[in-house]
Formats: C-alpha cells, structure tokens, sequence
C-alpha cells in the first residue's frame, strides 16, 4: 500500500511460490514442539531465548511431556545448557522438510525483524499447526484461529500450544486450512498466473 501511495505507476504483489504437499499422513510424534531457523540472525535467536524462558516453563508446568526441537544452522554451544528431556537441539538438519515432518507443532516467536518468513510457508504446505506473533507472520496472508494461531504475550503463546495438545482433532484442522491457504493463494500456478496478468497490464 505504500509503494502504491508513492507512485502512480501500476504495482501488484508477487508472493513467494510454493506447492503443497500431495501427501497428508505422515506419523508425527505427539506433544512435540519444533523451531528451525539460523542462530545466527538475532531475531530468531532472541525469540527462541524468550520462549524457553518464559514460555516453555509455563507449558511444561502442564504438559510435562512437551517436547521441544531446536534446528538450524550456527545455534549457539551454550544452548546446550538447555538441552534435556524436553528440550533437543537438532542443530543443523540435512532435510528441513523431513524434520518439519517429524514433529507437531511449528513455533515463531518473532518480535522483530521484516520480510517474509518462508518457513511459516513451507510448514503451511506440509499442513502444519503454526503458533506465530503477529511479527512473526508478517506479510503472510493468514486468518487467524482458522489457518494459523496469533499470540503476542507469553501466557497466550503457552495456553494456545497446550489447547493444541489437548485439542489434536480441531487443531489438525488447522494445519489443513493452512495447506488450503498455501493451495488457494501462494501455489505456482496462481502465482504465475497474476504475474502473466501483471506484465499484460504493463504492456499495454
């Protein structure tokens, strides 16, 4: 909306293309948790400190048996001191879609940083349950409760990730309309479709 208040040139939004997965069932393991971002942006690493100290504690007084995995590339050695039963640092991973797979729910917990997250994206294609900021999810076209869920304080962020343990069923749900949203609006065919449509436009 800005570049379009600034010039009276035409411009239209190209988003980020990615297909959804055919495949639907894929074993996951229960009340697992999963981050996969590099360490070395301190957005993510800042997030991931904020969650394990305020927010995981707080689901595990509930939920002893959440397990969270921490992948990506340059994770600090003294993350280390947070690894144990419920915490697992996966580090650099060899397939991230396989490791995305493996696991149930998707965390971001941004607070700062632009552009699009991708991640959030390849997750949605893998019909994945994402619990977001809204920083987090910026710039994604999303609805929240319905394909993703948006939580901006810490209690939130606990009490929507233990409503989607004790809520498998509606919480799959979720993930489904997450692949949905990944089919209706960032698949290759629609978004070369809209960028055929853009270049015509300019053309004439």
């Amino acid at each position: 909306n800005w570049m379009k208040k600034q010039s009276a040139k035409y411009i239209s939004t190209i988003p980020f293309a990615i297909d959804a997965e055919s495949e639907t069932n894929y074993p996951t393991e229960k009340n697992t948790l999963f981050h996969i971002g590099s360490m070395d942006w301190m957005a993510n690493l800042n997030g991931i400190k904020w969650f394990l100290d305020k927010v995981f504690p707080l689901i595990n007084q509930q939920k002893k048996e959440a397990v969270l995995h921490l992948a990506g590339r340059s994770i600090p050695n003294y993350f280390n001191n947070f690894s144990n039963e419920n915490v697992v640092i996966d580090g650099e991973v060899e397939n991230a879609k396989a490791f995305m797979k493996e696991y149930n729910l998707m965390i971001v917990p941004l607070w700062s940083g632009s552009g699009i997250r991708i991640k959030i994206l390849e997750a949605m294609a893998l019909g994945k349950t994402i619990i977001s900021t809204t920083i987090g999810s910026s710039g994604i076209k999303y609805t929240n409760k319905e394909n993703i869920l948006i939580a901006d304080t810490e209690l939130d962020f606990a009490k929507k990730i233990v409503w989607c343990f004790e809520n498998p069923i509606e919480s799959g749900i979720i993930g489904k309309n997450a692949k949905i949203n990944i089919q209706e609006n960032y698949n290759s065919l629609t978004i070369s479709d809209k960028l055929d449509k853009f270049l015509n436009k300019i053309q004439t």
